[in-house]
């Protein structure tokens, strides 16, 4: 199915499709000026609050969109002081109003100099249509909601409600829930040291399940994401009563696994743990940070001692120069999180969760993996509002190739995802709008270079392009734009015609509209005839494809000397 997009910017020629824009266009903050700072890394009872907080009505509220992500920690337990709603750029939805009297509701913003600015793009259930554009570094004033006197906003609750947004996406850390406004469980009811989920055992006194229950592990539940889910790694904090969490020839392991459904007796449904592992990786004492604390003096441990870590778990491999990376992995569906390893000898760690409150979306709840010498099982649950206290590092892509758009004037264009080439190769013209030039346009999540790494966020797979088109490149515009042009060679002798089909991925995604590149007497039916049985799955795209010279920079088919590709070294002569 092809999809019509409508170009924001180009030159000033094209104009945006006035229902795919906000009535009134929300101010944007810069991220500049905000630093992450260092959570209070300290113990807490499973009832104390982080702080002071306010407490939302619960007859005024919405709720953010399911599959959304917000801001998670650190590596070094730092965290940014502000709740942000992270969506996917360019994305589409809606929030939705809970008020009780909701057709008396209104949604607006209030900008940085205090002035309200009311949206009309309302639906007849009065939630706001809100779309995502892609302006990285910044981020939208919070929408607001209110019902006469009374008003909510997404992170009113936390210590700094003036920086709460909603953002376009980019690569950082994530979670389920926000540090700012959930309430962190420090401890628990597990023995010898009182934690929620870990090391240890629950000593479970109800008639006929009376015994000691030793953790294997835990489970949490996660919805599908609201786009293709690009992940480097994911980070866990826990706690540990003898500085010696992970002994020499331990290691935890952590998997993701689908979600399957179980009908119960009473009409309930319960998600459990699936049989496919999507991914497993494990950690061990290297792959541990300390976290410092001011005090390691508790009541709740054994020793009478704590000391804080997070954990990493990553697809350890090699980049294509044999360098140690953490390899990408992509989550496009429900998911669940299972660690497993608490219960090995010398093995000595306590996971925390956060509790979000009823105006955010039900996160299906973590509990304990537990069982006793008869192997009767024991689940302890928090609740489906509980979180593991966890990060993925990653964000979620997007790229989208133009098919279609409309001039100012209401002329309607079409191919232009078509770029004519000259049988010389040397004219490149696009076919639905000859000022474009040699030029595709694209929407994007982020920008075509990494400004990082300097490698290439948007790629055409090497293996699928042929060695006549001699280079691809992308020229970025600050709205999220890019402008994608190649270069090709002459004609062959002999040769009337030739065509290609050229698909951009991303990280976890790739453009369901492709570019056909035409040249001599080639036409746009013989190209997409050879292309329709070519399925985009944009669940299993790879990160690391095409060829690269030894020093990591990635290189066209013409090129001679040493290669790597797919791993694997070659001479090109």
């Amino acid at each position: 199915m092809k999809k019509s997009l409508f170009l924001f910017a180009v030159a000033s020629l094209f104009a945006m499709n006035a229902s795919a824009q906000l009535a009134v266009k929300p101010q944007m903050k810069s991220f500049a000026a905000v630093e992450p700072t260092a959570l209070q890394a300290t113990e807490r009872d499973a009832f104390e609050m982080k702080g002071p907080r306010k407490a939302y009505d619960d007859q005024v509220y919405y709720t953010r969109p399911e599959g959304s992500l917000l801001p998670g920690i650190l590596e070094d337990m730092r965290a940014y002081q502000m709740s942000m709603i992270y969506c996917p750029a360019f994305s589409q939805f809606n929030l939705t109003n809970m008020a009780a009297n909701k057709e008396i509701s209104e949604w607006f913003y209030r900008n940085s100099d205090g002035n309200e600015n009311l949206y009309e793009n309302v639906d007849a259930d009065y939630n706001l249509n809100f779309q995502m554009s892609n302006y990285n570094g910044y981020y939208y004033y919070i929408p607001r909601l209110r019902v006469g006197s009374v008003e909510y906003a997404y992170g009113e609750s936390g210590s700094y409600p003036d920086r709460a947004g909603m953002s376009p996406d980019s690569i950082n850390y994530k979670s389920l829930s926000d540090t700012q406004t959930s309430t962190l469980y420090g401890w628990g009811s597990m023995k010898p040291n009182h934690y929620l989920f870990g090391s240890g055992y629950y000593d479970v006194q109800t008639e006929g399940m009376e015994g000691k229950y030793y953790c294997n592990g835990l489970v949490q539940m996660c919805p599908k994401p609201m786009g293709p889910l690009y992940v480097e790694r994911i980070i866990v904090p826990f706690m540990n009563s003898n500085h010696d969490p992970l002994p020499n020839g331990t290691a935890l392991t952590l998997q993701i696994r689908n979600i399957e459904y179980e009908e119960r007796e009473d009409g309930s449904i319960r998600r459990n743990p699936g049989a496919n592992i999507l991914h497993e990786f494990t950690a061990t004492a290297e792959d541990l940070t300390e976290i410092e604390l001011s005090s390691h003096a508790t009541q709740h441990t054994e020793t009478g001692e704590v000391y804080q870590y997070t954990v990493k778990f990553s697809n350890k491999g090699t980049d294509i120069v044999g360098n140690v990376i953490d390899m990408p992995f992509v989550l496009n569906d429900e998911y669940c999180i299972v660690i497993l390893g608490t219960a090995q000898e010398g093995v000595d760690v306590g996971f925390r969760c956060n509790e979000q409150n009823a105006a955010d979306n039900p996160i299906y709840g973590c509990w304990a993996l537990a069982y006793d010498d008869q192997d009767r099982s024991y689940s302890a649950w928090y609740g489906a509002s509980s979180c593991l206290f966890f990060s993925l590092y990653g964000g979620f892509d997007y790229c989208e190739v133009y098919e279609t758009a409309t001039l100012n004037d209401g002329t309607q264009l079409d191919k232009l995802n078509v770029l004519r080439v000259s049988e010389d190769g040397q004219d490149i013209v696009n076919e639905g709008y000859a000022e474009l030039q040699n030029q595709v346009l694209m929407d994007a999540a982020y920008t075509w270079l990494d400004g990082a790494t300097g490698n290439e966020n948007y790629t055409v797979d090497f293996d699928d392009m042929p060695e006549w088109i001699t280079a691809i490149d992308g020229v970025d515009s600050e709205n999220g734009q890019i402008a994608i042009s190649i270069e090709c060679e002459a004609l062959p002798e002999g040769t009337t015609g030739r065509f290609a089909v050229l698909t951009i991925q991303g990280k976890g995604y790739a453009s369901t509209a492709p570019i056909y590149v035409l040249q001599g007497d080639a036409t746009l039916e013989e190209a997409i005839a050879a292309s329709i049985e070519t399925v985009t799955d944009n669940s299993k795209k790879s990160a690391y494809k095409g060829y690269y010279n030894m020093a990591g920079q990635r290189v066209g088919n013409d090129y001679k000397g040493i290669i790597i590709s797919n791993g694997k070294k070659e001479i090109r002569k």
